[in-house]
């Protein structure tokens, strides 16, 4: 703990807020548009922040990234039982309320979520659960990138350029593409977070109002609906405000501990995988709160929180006993 980021913290935490914002907006009405960009400003900088770090427990000569050693099967199962043991207890708990209040589902999909497959199997009031596709294929991104000599300074930006092509062409044949490019701009910020540090540590009072303008920009073309007109420049500039404003944030969050922010960016993760159920679908009637948005959205913050606790608390035990478990 030592070692600890504690500026990460601060913005994890107002990532996590950010996204719930997101969900609510989009689907309580009161701004479809506005809560899209916060949703994928918001996820791109919680995908890149897991870059960082990843990136920052590199060596940090530019050789460094010549065949790191990496025990694939011990990574793996450190991810995957971390991310389990949260999302499997949800989903065994939203399959039974599925189940009582007789809400039609596909168990097929269920499974596939159990597999961390929901960007290819949606289910009913969860469809976020996309991200945790995407962001498996980050971590093979990062196991085949550390343990491959990747040397050479123009690589990070070829793979970026690749895959927003990828993204572009996807969406042209009707195929949902922003997963390629948060797939690039994870791996570019991998690959040079060392640099990203040093550069969003340096941005001056011109960058910081660049950026803040841009994110106003774009905030207001999705608000008017820059998404339905074109969702491959929504994607675009969206990705771009949430790389940049992660980039500011760097560069004002404070290197203190606060013990408040640290407990909410740690159930981070649980507060995402609660609240969508709360903001949207099957059981959106348990917030429902018609005389006042502000209240509402306090009232689906407060609750996501405490339930992400005591997920959370359920997910260590378990994370403990399979780890003890699959041991080698």
């Amino acid at each position: 703990m030592s070692n600890r980021i504690h500026s990460f913290d601060y913005i994890r935490a107002l990532a996590i807020l950010i996204i719930v914002a997101c969900h609510y907006l989009e689907f309580s009405g009161v701004n479809v548009g506005l809560g899209r960009y916060l949703g994928l400003a918001g996820n791109m900088m919680f995908f890149l922040l897991s870059a960082l770090l990843y990136g920052k427990s590199f060596a940090r000569e530019k050789s460094a990234w010549g065949g790191q050693i990496i025990n694939v099967w011990q990574f793996g199962r450190k991810r995957v039982l971390r991310l389990g043991a949260s999302l499997w207890p949800f989903l065994i708990i939203v399959t039974i309320l599925y189940l009582i209040f007789g809400i039609t589902f596909s168990w097929l999909n269920v499974g596939m979520n159990f597999l961390f497959l929901g960007y290819l199997f949606r289910i009913p009031g969860n469809e976020h659960l996309w991200f945790l596709t995407v962001l498996m294929a980050c971590y093979a991104i990062y196991v085949l990138i550390a343990r491959l000599s990747f040397n050479n300074n123009w690589f990070p930006r070829i793979f970026l350029a690749l895959m927003l092509s990828l993204m572009v062409l996807a969406e042209m044949f009707g195929i949902p593409g922003n997963a390629f490019a948060i797939i690039g701009f994870f791996a570019f910020v991998l690959m040079k977070a060392e640099w990203f540090m040093k550069e969003a540590k340096g941005i001056n009072l011109w960058g910081y109002l660049g950026i803040v303008l841009l994110n106003i920009v774009c905030a207001l073309l999705l608000a008017n609906g820059l998404f339905e007109q074109s969702r491959i420049a929504a994607f675009l500039l969206s990705d771009i405000c949430g790389c940049l404003l992660l980039a500011l944030l760097l560069g004002l969050m404070p290197e203190k501990e606060n013990k408040i922010v640290a407990w909410v960016s740690g159930i981070s993760f649980e507060i995402y995988l609660v609240h969508h159920t709360l903001c949207v679908g099957p059981f959106i009637r348990i917030t429902s709160w018609e005389y006042n948005n502000l209240f509402q959205f306090i009232l689906i913050v407060l609750l996501s929180i405490v339930i992400a606790q005591v997920l959370h608390l359920v997910s260590n035990r378990i994370n403990i006993k399979l780890n003890s478990i699959l041991v080698i």
